[in-house]
C-alpha cells in the first residue's frame, strides 16, 4: 500500500477534490431530501425548511460551482416571500451559467412571482427547481396549490407580524402620515386575502384560512390604536398651538390698551383662556389614563401657561398705571 505522502501533489489534489465533491453530493442529497419533505408539508414545518437552507448553503461552500443549490435556495426564499434573497442567489447562478435553461426560466418566474405578490401564487410560482429535484409539479389540483399557497403566505405574514417593530404614539405629522399609509396598505392587503379566501370556499374548508385572517387582525390591532391615538395627540397639539397664537394676539391688544373698557374685555378674554387651559390638563389627564405618551405635547402646554402668565402679569400692569379718572 503507498503511502499518500509519497504521492504526487498532482494525484493528492485529485483524491482532495474527489472527496470535496463527494461531501458536496452528500450535503446536496441532505438539502434534495428536506426541500421533498417540505414541500410535501406545504412548506408549513420551519425545521424542515431550516434543514433544507442549512444543508444547500454547505453545499455551495464545498462545491460553488454546482448550478442545484443556488436554484433551490432561490426557490424557497421566494416562497417565502425574501425577494432580496431570492435575487441575491439567481444572480450568482446566472454568473455561473448565464445561458443555462433552467437559470433564464426561474428568473422569468421570480419576475412574475414578484411583481404578482398580491396575486394568487400558483399563477407565478417558480417551481422549476423543485420539478428537477425530483417532486413532481401538477399532482394537486390548481384549488389545492392556491389553498396551499394562501395559507403559507397568511403564516408568513403572521410571522411578519409578530417580528415587527411595534408603532409609537406620536404627534408628529410626518411620522403619523407614514402610519396611516401602513394601515391602510394592511387594511387593503386584507380585502384581496378574505377575496382570495372566499374564492376556495366552494372547494375547501376555509375556516382555518379565516382564523389566520382573524388573528392578523388581532396582530394589527395596536397599530389601529396607535393610529387613533396618535391623530388624537396630534388634534391636542394643534388646538395648543391655536391657543398660544391667540394669546400672542391678546398680548399685543393688552400692550396697546388705553381704555379701562378695552382691558375688561381683555380680562374676560383672560378668564376664557383659563377655563381652556383647565380643559386642557382633562385632556392631558386623560390621555394618560389611556397610556398614551405626551411627551410631544407638555413642552408646548407648558409654553402656552407661561404665555397666559405673562398676559395676566401685563394685564396686572396695565391696570397699576391706568388713571384713576378713567
Amino acid at each position: 500500500m503507498f503511502n499518500q505522502k509519497t504521492l504526487p501533489s498532482t494525484q493528492q489534489n485529485t483524491s482532495l477534490q474527489q472527496r470535496l465533491q463527494q461531501r458536496a453530493e452528500n450535503c446536496f442529497q441532505s438539502g434534495l431530501q428536506a426541500l421533498q419533505m417540505a414541500h410535501g408539508q406545504g412548506f408549513q414545518d420551519p425545521l424542515t425548511v431550516r434543514r433544507a437552507c442549512e444543508a444547500l448553503i454547505e453545499t455551495i461552500r464545498l462545491q460553488r460551482e454546482d448550478l442545484r443549490p443556488y436554484l433551490m435556495l432561490s426557490y424557497l426564499f421566494a416562497i417565502h416571500e425574501d425577494f432580496g434573497m431570492a435575487w441575491q442567489y439567481l444572480l450568482a447562478a446566472e454568473q455561473l451559467q448565464p445561458a443555462d435553461p433552467d437559470v433564464l426560466q426561474f428568473r422569468r418566474q421570480l419576475q412574475r412571482r414578484q411583481a404578482g405578490n398580491d396575486q394568487p401564487e400558483t399563477e407565478a410560482e417558480p417551481v422549476a427547481p423543485v420539478a428537477e429535484a425530483g417532486v413532481e409539479p401538477g399532482v394537486e389540483s390548481d384549488q389545492d396549490q392556491a389553498y396551499l399557497a394562501l395559507e403559507l403566505r397568511l403564516r408568513n405574514r403572521i410571522q411578519a407580524l409578530q417580528r415587527q417593530v411595534p408603532a409609537v404614539v406620536t404627534a408628529n405629522p410626518s411620522v403619523l402620515a407614514e402610519l396611516e399609509e401602513e394601515c391602510q396598505r394592511f387594511h387593503e392587503q386584507q380585502q384581496r386575502l378574505a377575496v382570495r379566501i372566499e374564492a376556495l370556499a366552494a372547494s375547501h374548508d376555509t375556516v382555518g384560512l379565516y382564523k389566520w385572517l382573524e388573528q392578523l387582525d388581532q396582530l394589527w390591532e395596536p397599530y389601529e390604536w396607535a393610529l387613533r391615538q396618535s391623530r388624537a395627540l396630534t388634534a391636542f397639539k394643534h388646538k395648543i398651538q391655536q391657543t398660544q397664537l391667540q394669546v400672542l394676539t391678546l398680548l399685543r391688544q393688552s400692550v396697546a390698551a388705553r381704555s379701562l373698557a378695552q382691558i375688561q374685555q381683555l380680562e374676560r378674554e383672560l378668564e376664557i383662556l383659563l377655563d381652556q387651559c383647565d380643559h386642557f390638563t382633562h385632556i392631558q389627564e386623560a390621555l394618560l389614563r389611556r397610556q398614551v405618551p405626551i411627551d410631544e405635547v407638555e413642552p408646548v402646554y407648558r409654553n402656552l401657561l407661561g404665555q397666559v402668565d405673562l398676559f395676566r402679569e401685563t394685564l396686572d400692569e396695565c391696570l397699576a398705571t391706568m388713571p384713576d379718572d378713567l
